[in-house]
């Protein structure tokens, strides 16, 4: 009877004890849970954070080289930049620069290796369209027997004959020419391809 009160007393309390420390083992563990979840978040954004750094470094180091070659241009006088390209041109070269340079048929034989695979407005007298296709044109500069081949570009339909004996204005990439004899409609070949040794692929002309 005696034992039979003690057990009824004492094992409640038992109880409630154990599961006071289940109750506190899960706190423990659900606190080690949000702990790793902020430690991970942690690292996440701390990489996010120097992966923007390393890009705004990498925009400002490209900033800092443009406003270097634009100094370098606009003054007389020779900048680091320049000394160390040796010419004003090669240190302020910019490939993604579109811009078209303005010369003649006589500055582009005089120099060709400075406008190869350049966009240029090439400046020149039409002395011979191509009757057949309508795609092509030769101009000539101050030697009327060296021509320039200018082909038109997807932008251009054709070139009228009527162009011929006019100077003209013709913007477009320059390429060393591919000759490729063919005959006229007449049944005579085509002198005009042979006295080309450079092309100008047309994307607009205009007459002056």
């Amino acid at each position: 009877m005696i034992k039979e009160s003690i057990n009824y007393i004492c094992y409640p309390l038992i109880e409630k004890r154990g599961n006071s420390k289940t109750t506190l083992f899960a706190l423990e563990s659900n606190n080690k849970g949000i702990k790793n979840r902020f430690d991970k978040m942690k690292n996440v954004l701390l990489s996010v954070f120097f992966a923007i750094l390393i890009v705004a470094c990498v925009a400002k180091e490209a900033k800092d080289k443009k406003k270097e070659k634009a100094a370098c241009c606009e003054t007389s006088e020779k900048s680091t930049c320049c000394e160390e390209k040796k010419t004003t041109e090669s240190c302020c070269s910019d490939p993604s620069d579109t811009t078209a340079l303005a010369i003649s048929v006589d500055d582009l034989l005089a120099s060709p290796e400075k406008y190869i695979d350049k966009k240029v407005e090439l400046t020149g007298l039409v002395m011979h369209t191509c009757k057949q296709t309508g795609k092509k044109m030769f101009i000539a500069g101050s030697n009327d027997s060296i021509y320039i081949r200018i082909e038109a570009s997807e932008e251009i339909s054709t070139f009228e004959p009527s162009l011929e004996g006019n100077k003209i204005a013709a913007t477009g990439i320059v390429t060393l020419a591919k000759k490729e004899p063919h005959m006229h409609a007449e049944g005579e070949p085509c002198t005009a391809e042979q006295k080309n040794d450079y092309t100008l692929t047309c994307q607009n002309f205009k007459t002056l």
